[in-house]
């Protein structure tokens, strides 16, 4: 059973938010979760739509296992029974540059935490299908209890080409993202996010990790 917590936002993206929860509640395996929910809209219409990108991600996020990319542990209906709501893990020291922010880190622990998103985009692209993040940032990279950068957020994600493994789902090619971290070429028109412009993302978000001031 999940229970969501009030008032206990822990983020937002271009389509849905993040809040706490609290799986099994009262048992002995109880324990927090994060809960990625659809943001409220005017229209049935539009719903429908963020319905399908919530399913996309979910089915995306489901083929991937990694210590370098946060867990999935599920997905529920929300009280309406209309759309559902991925449960992952808590990451509770947050995104890596609030991390970066409160305990400034030394350039080894830095070193380490590039490693471990290089190793999460590796992985994501050695899949098969392979899978493009396409949205990957400083905010889309959380540090777990061990001190483990790990990857988030598939909201932008798709299978590179199309794959047999996502009937029904129609594969991203709408440009979209943050800015900072797009590569040149997806400004031209009729350009899609590729693996290569993930590692351009990856390089952004490599030298802003390891040239932040904290602390």
């Amino acid at each position: 059973r999940l229970r969501l917590i009030e008032r206990s936002e822990l983020g937002a993206g271009n389509y849905g938010h993040v809040v706490l929860g609290t799986l099994d509640e009262g048992s002995p395996t109880a324990r927090r979760v994060a809960v990625k929910r659809l943001k409220a809209v005017g229209t049935r219409g539009e719903r429908v739509r963020l319905v399908k990108r919530l399913a996309r991600e979910l089915n995306i996020w489901s083929k991937i296992t990694h210590p370098n990319v946060v867990d999935l542990i599920g997905y529920c209906l929300d009280e309406r029974y209309e759309s559902p709501q991925l449960v992952s893990a808590l990451m509770p020291h947050g995104n890596i540059l609030g991390y970066i922010q409160r305990f400034g880190p030394g350039i080894g622990q830095r070193v380490a935490f590039v490693k471990g998103i290089t190793a999460g985009l590796a992985c994501l692209h050695n899949s098969t299908p392979p899978i493009c993040h396409a949205d990957l940032k400083p905010d889309n990279v959380l540090i777990d209890l061990h001190m483990n950068a790990v990857l988030c957020d598939f909201g932008l994600a798709s299978f590179v080409g199309g794959s047999e493994n996502s009937p029904g789902l129609v594969t991203s090619t709408t440009i979209k993202g943050t800015a900072r971290y797009m590569s040149r070429e997806l400004l031209a028109d009729n350009c899609q996010h590729s693996l290569e412009s993930d590692v351009w993302a990856w390089a952004c978000t490599a030298f802003q990790v390891c040239r932040l001031r904290g602390g």
